[in-house]
């Protein structure tokens, strides 16, 4: 791509720009960028700003800014708002130089804010995308499934970020011993409309597992955007929901905070690292948990239930149709499931392997489907699956590859000159 030079006229700031929209791209893949950026760059601030996503949790705001080392939060109306009518937030500066790094929401945005700072664009992503030719550069994870995606010839991969996430935050894992009693790690998800349905019906899971193994011990792993006190107030399972569950009892102990199952079996409540460090097996939504447990050697089973198309967030156009009166809901319905098909495997090392490494459980199911996939993976030793995900996911270091490949967009200025992409 041409570019244009163009010579400041005093000294400016120097920031990097992230462009960013759900959960899981801000727990596994801000997370790790921000340290090594900061190694990397100790004046350069990380300005963060939100776009939209229908898989949002509502409170990134919130988690991102009492993240260390991010300097400054917009809105996704602050975002939507500069890329859209020039309305520059609070925590950017025309004059600054640095990067925009596109992490997640729609590109276009990413674009048209990057033109407007007149900024150099790169982006790391999972699969290519429509508009990748008006980046400055392209940076792929490598976490695409090789029998449905093809990346474009030349890619850079650089490996996934989502191995140093979990790397940064569980250093001292160790492969569980055959004499240890199995800890199921449960992994409800980071959006409350979700968790309300899959917490209830994992535990009612769990209460089945146990019943088969009784030294089996529970422990839930609480996201940083789901709040204590929603789990403390679950909603009532008899809410005609159209899946399993069973009420839980929330209990402040001595140990911290603890749910009781209909069966009296515990389940600890604690931070993701936590849980991960002493896991046998994952229980778990599709999602970024699924890729950071395998890159442990943690399998994973995963679990969709699809008793309802309609309520399920699905990207694009596809939940807008929802809305509808009468035909939005099976129309959304049917929608999701043809995303489903198309998708293929949903756990991330299954769809990084092409092949199921681990198992899922994709349709209308049963706490006892679950289960039943839970003890077939506690009949085998942990060494058989933690070698093989270790090696899917690959090692760590995609993240110290990424701040080499911004760094010349980033010391631009440090030469006095701010590369501009011609447009």
């Amino acid at each position: 791509m041409a570019e244009r030079i163009e010579r400041p006229s005093a000294a400016p700031r120097r920031d990097i720009v992230v462009t960013i929209n759900g959960p899981g791209e801000i727990s596994a893949w801000l997370y790790p960028f921000l340290s090594r950026a900061h190694r990397a760059w100790p004046d350069a601030a990380i300005r963060v700003v939100l776009l939209p996503c229908v898989f949002s949790s509502g409170v990134e705001s919130h988690v991102l800014s009492g993240m260390e080392g991010v300097a400054s939060v917009s809105s996704v109306r602050e975002g939507l708002a500069f890329a859209l009518a020039g309305r520059l937030p609070d925590g950017l500066d025309r004059a600054a130089t640095g990067p925009v790094l596109h992490f997640g929401g729609e590109p276009a945005l990413s674009y048209l804010l990057a033109r407007r700072l007149k900024r150099p664009l790169i982006a790391y992503v999972e699969h290519p995308f429509s508009m990748r030719r008006l980046f400055d550069k392209v940076l792929f994870a490598g976490t695409h499934d090789p029998t449905r995606v093809t990346l474009p010839s030349g890619a850079t991969v650089i490996g996934d970020l989502m191995v140093d996430a979990i790397a940064d935050k569980c250093p001292d894992r160790a492969t569980p011993a055959p004499q240890d009693a199995p800890v199921i790690a449960i992994y409800p998800g980071s959006r409350d409309y979700l968790v309300k349905y899959t917490l209830p019906f994992f535990a009612k899971a769990f209460d089945l597992v146990a019943a088969a193994q009784p030294n089996a011990r529970a422990m839930m792993a609480l996201s940083d955007f789901v709040a204590l006190d929603f789990i403390r107030n679950l909603p009532d399972v008899r809410d005609g929901r159209p899946i399993d569950g069973d009420n839980l009892r929330f209990e402040d102990s001595a140990q911290g905070p603890v749910l009781y199952t209909s069966g009296g079996n515990r389940i600890a409540i604690a931070k993701h690292a936590d849980v991960a460090r002493l896991a046998r097996v994952g229980l778990a939504l599709p999602g970024t948990t699924t890729a950071e447990l395998a890159a442990l050697g943690i399998p994973t089973v995963v679990a969709l239930p699809t008793h309802r198309g309609d309520l399920s967030p699905l990207p694009g156009l596809a939940s807008h149709i929802g809305r509808i009166p009468l035909i939005g809901p099976p129309i959304k319905s049917a929608l999701a499931h043809a995303f489903l098909a198309r998708l293929g495997f949903t756990a991330l090392p299954n769809r990084r392997a092409g092949r199921a490494i681990v198992p899922e459980i994709i349709e209308p199911i049963r706490a006892a489907d679950v289960a039943k996939a839970v003890l077939g993976v506690l009949g085998k030793t942990a060494g058989d699956y933690d070698a093989e995900l270790r090696a899917i996911m690959g090692p760590p270091g995609a993240t110290d590859r990424l701040v080499e490949m911004l760094r010349p967009f980033v010391e631009s200025a440090e030469k006095g000159l701010v590369r501009v992409a011609a447009r």
